[in-house]
């Protein structure tokens, strides 16, 4: 399971730290592509033996990074400070993150679940995420349109900007199972009884089968582009 956002920020801290502001817009450019996206990089700035890390399922509570931290606060206490999250991040670098972290629970209440527990708020942390706070404003209109089917709504936003956060933070959810046959569903149903022998094939070398998929069919789809799909 990899945190791809935290992987690709470590990458670009070490190797071109201008490019660090970067990492949510390359996720949600490269959505479905992340394999190959790391690959490419690595190519690029010249370690293409760097792996990176696989955390297992029993540490998804760990919590996340420090600007997805102050992104939950600000969603669940003061949203209208969203768009300050750069400027908190900023003062972290001067001061460390563990004084600033004390002075927004002393100042706001205790730091929210790593899940926001509100449509509302999960919306928010999708919008500060991925640079799309110029939607806050229309925000209320757009769920009350979709009261009753809000789940509808997260997917049709997690499908256009990117993963919520808080999944990325507990690793990568996707089994590698269900990875490929989702590909396979949607792309080459015939490759569906090649699953098996092609994760055999690439038993800890996951990153490089789906680097070679995603180049031989595209980009990797979700549920929502196979319940599309079927619609069609």
């Amino acid at each position: 399971m990899i945190n791809w956002y935290q992987e690709l920020t470590d990458l670009y801290e070490t190797v071109n730290p201008d490019r660090v502001d970067t990492v949510n817009e390359l996720l949600r450019e490269f959505a479905g592509y992340e394999e190959s996206l790391w690959l490419a990089l690595t190519k690029k700035y010249g370690v293409p033996d760097l792996r990176p890390a696989v955390k297992p399922p029993d540490e998804a509570g760990n919590l996340g990074t420090a600007r997805q931290r102050v992104i939950r606060m600000y969603a669940h206490y003061a949203p209208a400070k969203l768009a300050d999250v750069d400027s908190t991040v900023a003062l972290m670098r001067e001061d460390g993150p563990g004084r600033v972290f004390k002075l927004l629970v002393q100042k706001y209440g205790e730091e929210p679940p790593v899940k926001p527990t509100t449509y509302h708020e999960r919306v928010l942390v999708l919008y500060a995420t991925y640079g799309a706070l110029d939607r806050v404003n229309a925000l209320p209109a757009l769920l009350a349109s979709y009261e009753g089917m809000e789940d509808v709504l997260i997917r049709r936003l997690t499908s256009e900007l990117g993963p919520e956060p808080h999944t990325l933070e507990a690793g990568d959810p996707r089994d590698p199972r269900e990875r490929c046959r989702r590909i396979f569903a949607l792309y080459n149903p015939e490759g569906l009884k090649r699953i098996e022998a092609l994760l055999t094939r690439y038993k800890g070398n996951e990153l490089q089968l789906f680097a070679t998929l995603q180049r031989q069919y595209g980009r990797e789809p979700s549920e929502l582009d196979l319940a599309q799909a079927k619609e069609r």
